[in-house]
């Protein structure tokens, strides 16, 4: 995989969430393969090691996923599993962790504010950096006093 001659200041792999490939791949609700893409947790993420590998051959910047964290619903995957695939990630290089969820069971799932950080906390205090949905400044602020979060003060602006 050859990046394009201008470099970004960052590389991202966003489609690793939201029931794209790689995340159909990480799922075991998608995965079904009796190869060595399927099953256990190292085999579901074969295909994400090899993509982090092909972009860090090319690409020595910040790199950076997004992850759907849980699938919400038994069998699929939950928060705990992407502690072991984001410790994997931490070993390949990669950044930042940006926790989502979703996208490969057809289920409707209530949002609140926050909802997602909860999995991005997880990911915070048992592999390293991480981040989740946070949408306005009471938002950094109600983390702040409930989780020690650390916040960056760059954010994207509200809307």
């Amino acid at each position: 995989m050859k990046l394009l001659a201008a470099q970004p200041p960052m590389a991202w792999l966003s489609q690793t969430a939201h029931g794209y490939l790689l995340n159909e791949f990480l799922s075991p609700l998608a995965n079904k393969r009796t190869d060595e893409y399927g099953g256990s947790h190292e085999n579901r993420y074969r295909i994400v090691r090899e993509v982090i590998d092909a972009v860090r051959s090319e690409w020595t910047g910040p790199l950076f996923v997004r992850v759907s964290t849980t699938d919400y619903v038994e069998g699929g995957n939950t928060p705990e599993d992407f502690v072991i695939f984001g410790k994997w990630m931490k070993e390949q290089g990669v950044d930042l962790i940006d926790c989502s969820s979703g996208g490969i069971a057809m289920v409707k799932v209530g949002t609140y504010p926050n909802y997602q950080v909860p999995a991005a906390e997880l990911l915070r205090k048992e592999v390293w950096a991480a981040a989740g949905l946070v949408d306005t400044d009471l938002s950094f602020l109600s983390l702040l006093e409930l989780y020690g979060t650390e916040i960056s003060e760059r954010r994207m602006p509200t809307r």
